[in-house]
């Protein structure tokens, strides 16, 4: 494809024209500003998600709730795209696929610019045969429905802290680090019901960070321990949302909360 050089004052103008519902990928930029002629005209399948229903027949009318949970999401994009000649035409296409080429992959859009989403193109809608000027779609598969914060708000009290922000839906921290003040062999992690304990000869000064997500879920001072973590632990399960307390049982420890909450 041949690119044309686009100035400062240009490219302030391109964003200018950059659609409300223009989707973003991982690097902040749009497909508009890598394929001239390409134009998001709008969007569908970011609005409410209703609960797909387990349910088993019974001997009267309808059938027996056992269970609900949110189904994948999957979000359209309708666009349009022109190109001056056939030979542009197919060189426009071609990056459009290599563009749309990840297995999974992470975007958002323009009117929502603090929240992401996760998926994967599972469809295309076949573009206007004989014109190298029209419209069409593709979409969008995400697994998980959900969409989470881009960066994760950070809040730092003394043993225990609230969780303040808008986050109605339970979400698991990036990350809960913890400055201990005083030696121990015991320190328990509370929200609620949930509970992460750790079992360790821990020492003044000690700093704990526990990633439930990641490969290595818990660091002493930058070092991997998988053996302080107590196996009745709720670690992957440990979400929290708005108005939760968390507290930890270790006096004057300081608790650090990094959290990218979650929105439907």
């Amino acid at each position: 494809m041949t690119y044309k050089f686009i100035n400062l004052d240009e490219k302030q103008e391109q964003r200018r024209r950059i659609p409300p519902e223009a989707l973003y990928f991982g690097d902040d930029s749009t497909i508009e500003e890598q394929i001239d002629g390409y134009q998001t005209l709008n969007t569908s399948g970011r609005e409410l998600v209703g609960y797909s229903v387990n349910s088993q027949s019974v001997n009267s009318d309808g059938e027996a709730f056992t269970s609900a949970y949110y189904p994948k999401r999957d979000i359209t994009i309708r666009y349009q795209l022109e190109a001056k000649s056939d030979v542009e035409f197919r060189q426009k296409f071609d990056y459009l696929n290599y563009l749309l080429s990840q297995k999974e992959f992470e975007f958002y859009f323009y009117d929502d610019p603090f929240y992401s989403f996760i998926g994967t193109v599972t469809a295309v809608e076949s573009f206007p045969e004989g014109t190298n000027s029209g419209v069409s779609s593709f979409t969008i598969t995400c697994s998980n429905p959900f969409k989470r914060r881009r960066q994760p708000t950070t809040k730092t009290k003394i043993q225990k802290l609230e969780v303040t922000e808008n986050i109605y839906f339970g979400t698991v921290p990036d990350l809960i680090k913890l400055e201990l003040k005083h030696d121990t062999n015991l320190i328990d992690l509370f929200n609620d019901e949930l509970k992460i304990r750790l079992v360790h000869d821990f020492k003044a000064g000690d700093v704990v960070e526990i990633r439930p997500l990641d490969s290595e879920p818990l660091k002493i001072n930058g070092a991997t321990n998988f053996m302080a973590l107590d196996v009745t632990s709720d670690l992957e399960n440990f979400e929290v949302k708005k108005s939760d307390v968390i507290k930890v049982s270790e006096r004057d420890c300081v608790v650090t909360l990094e959290l990218r909450g979650k929105l439907l």
